[in-house]
């Protein structure tokens, strides 16, 4: 996936910011020092700009999150080291704000030292740490303009993911650039009542699901919005799924349960309602063979309902997905047949070529032969990874 490189930032800025601090060896023609240079200068001072945004988008996307991680590593040193030397009585934790005068020294030292060559970076890391509690302030402070440059990032990086309404696993697993800690800012946007779109940033944990089970903490974050009454459904339910994807089912069950005492017999359009909320449910928990009973249920409900060809063609194709997650190929290209019956003109111009979930169908001769039945033309070669399906 390329990400591109928008940074539209709104930073903590700890400190009033100075003129620029970049040694005059970088003000020349050299693209990515330039752009090392305004990274730099914005984790440092705490505020982007459109110049400074111009410089950054120098970066190829690899070196941005390489040049991203690297800060954090040297951040998170610091803070150890700072942390280690206060509770062994090296540093006095009480010694006040620090100046104006120490805070722009220390801000300068910084800058040289992230911005230093492997050769200077000790000395320039001494002469950082040297600036007391200035230097432990701004790293805490670098610390917040990190994590807010992460997340903005890591929050185009799902939209972009998510952008063609694709759902699969592995989806989000390129995520991992943003460095060791992503699980947790995917935690953390979607606790944010004012993120939109918080279901996605849910459903991208599971494709990080051992790191989800290595620490506790994380599975029990997903419960408390689980079984928060007041959350939005669509958010409750996308840590429902999660959690039962990651073998926690109680909520799962407790929700379709109290979803199916809402279906009527006498009322099909609400049936319908219900019955798609349990299949996402079941389907974002990847319990395939479930899934599949759901949408034959969903079928056996629109089949009887008139002018829903479109809806029965969608519904069929999402069961040929789910009936071929489980190995089942003689049945997946039936439901695929009765898709492509109803619209395979817009499966064609949407998902039919490249939704993963069909990658090993599309190499059986009878797939081509479907196409061929319902005058659809095979092409050579797709968009790899695109998947528009209807949900």
């Amino acid at each position: 996936m390329l990400l591109a490189l928008t940074l539209s930032l709104t930073l903590l800025c700890p400190f009033s910011v100075s003129p620029a601090l970049l040694p005059t060896v970088l003000q020349d023609g050299d693209r990515v020092a330039r752009a090392k240079a305004a990274l730099v200068e914005v984790l440092v001072e705490g505020g982007s700009t459109p110049e400074r945004n111009a410089r950054i988008a120098g970066f190829a996307p690899p070196a941005f999150f390489a040049e991203l991680r690297r800060i954090l590593v040297v951040q998170r040193g610091l803070v150890k080291d700072f942390d280690n030397a206060q509770k062994a009585g090296e540093a006095d934790p009480d010694q006040g704000e620090a100046s104006e005068e120490s805070v722009l020294e220390a801000r300068k030292a910084l800058t040289a030292f992230l911005l230093a060559d492997a050769a200077d970076s000790a000395k320039a890391r001494e002469r950082f740490v040297a600036c007391g509690a200035a230097a432990r302030s701004l790293t805490r402070a670098v610390g917040d303009n990190l994590d807010n440059v992460r997340i903005q990032q890591l929050i185009a990086a799902v939209t972009h993911a998510n952008a063609s309404g694709a759902r699969y696993l592995g989806q989000h697993r390129n995520l991992d650039v943003f460095g060791d800690d992503v699980v947790d800012l995917l935690l953390r946007i979607a606790s944010d009542e004012s993120t939109r779109g918080r279901p996605a940033y849910l459903i991208a944990l599971r494709d990080f699901k051992a790191e989800m089970l290595a620490s506790p903490g994380r599975p029990r974050q997903l419960m408390r919005i689980a079984g928060d009454d007041l959350e939005a459904d669509d958010v409750r339910r996308a840590a429902i799924s999660v959690l039962a994807y990651l073998g926690q089912r109680e909520f799962l069950d407790k929700e379709i349960a109290s979803i199916r005492k809402k279906i009527a017999g006498d009322d099909p359009q609400g049936s319908i309602v219900h019955l798609n909320n349990i299949v996402d449910l079941q389907s974002i928990a990847e319990l395939n063979v479930e899934a599949i009973t759901t949408y034959e249920q969903i079928l056996a409900v629109l089949e009887k309902l008139p002018g829903r060809s479109a809806d029965v063609g969608f519904a069929s194709y999402n069961l040929a997905c789910a009936l071929e997650k489980v190995a089942n190929r003689v049945a997946a290209l039936e439901a695929l047949d009765r898709a492509l019956e109803r619209v395979g003109e817009r499966l064609a111009q949407a998902t039919l070529w490249d939704d993963r979930e069909l990658e090993a169908m599309r190499g059986d001769p009878r797939f081509g032969e479907l196409c061929k039945k319902h005058g659809i033309e095979v092409p050579t070669a797709g968009p790899a990874g695109h998947d528009a399906r209807k949900k």
